[in-house]
């Protein structure tokens, strides 16, 4: 299980990778941590934490049925009272689902942000920017999925994202 995901995680953060299998021509696995892994890691967990804080009522009740791809690949788990948001690339839809819905992924993942607020940094500050403003500023600043993952915890956290 632990192979698949590092195996999975490089293709989700390269839409456009065209080895299936993940190994660049060396044999080596392909970038993982681009700016479009970044943007949509960090939008993940700021979905995490808004579905948390403000509830997926809503969360999802200004976008529509713009978060039903989301469901369909299984980053949004449904649960009793509402849904959970599954930030495990490895939980999700069978990689051969998602590859050809990555872009609808992150279409969805704007789509709910674009929508929503983060308020619970002191200021209310639109949540796609607040996503973004994150990915400008740390793309390409880290050299593992920890540090990562550590810098974005930090920032969702009102951090500044610095380790």
């Amino acid at each position: 299980m632990l192979l698949a995901f590092f195996v999975l995680i490089p293709l989700l953060g390269c839409s456009d990778v065209s080895d299936s299998s993940g190994t660049g021509a060396d044999g080596g696995v392909e970038a993982w941590h681009g700016p479009d892994w970044v943007l949509r890691t960090v939008r993940l967990a700021v979905l995490d934490r808004m579905v948390h804080e403000q509830g997926a009522d809503e969360v999802f009740g200004s976008v529509g049925d713009g978060h039903e791809v989301l469901v369909e690949h299984g980053i949004l788990v449904s649960e009793q009272g509402g849904y959970r948001v599954e930030q495990d690339p490895v939980e999700w839809s069978p990689w051969g689902e998602i590859r050809s819905d990555v872009d609808s992924i992150d279409d969805a993942l704007a789509e709910i942000l674009e929508s929503n607020v983060v308020g619970w940094c002191g200021k209310e500050e639109n949540a796609f920017d607040f996503a973004r403003a994150y990915k400008d500023r740390f793309s390409g600043e880290f050299d593992s999925q920890e540090e990562y993952r550590g810098s974005i915890a930090d920032y969702v956290d009102c951090g500044d994202g610095r380790l």
